[in-house]
């Protein structure tokens, strides 16, 4: 925990726990998407890569096929990810 913010280690990323929560099975939580760590991993390694400045912060937005997911501090930091899965 850290300035009130849950986080977990996973591999070597950080995760917020709103991305956690979208790792899980759908049911298993409101957020649950179904998308494991290791289809994150394949998304932020082969993904085409952009950045964006949301409220100051620079953000790194990964995109496979139809994945995507959201880091900050150069990909140390997984924010979110949306629900469809890597191809």
């Amino acid at each position: 925990m850290s300035g009130g913010r849950e986080y977990a280690k996973i591999g070597d990323r950080i995760y917020t726990r709103h991305a956690v929560d979208r790792t899980m099975p759908r049911g298993l939580t409101t957020h649950g998407r179904s998308m494991s760590p290791t289809n994150v991993e394949k998304v932020i390694r082969h993904g085409a890569m952009r950045e964006e400045i949301v409220d100051g912060v620079t953000r790194q937005i990964y995109r496979a096929g139809t994945a995507e997911v959201v880091t900050k501090q150069g990909g140390k930091l997984v924010v979110t990810l949306n629900p469809r899965k890597y191809r």
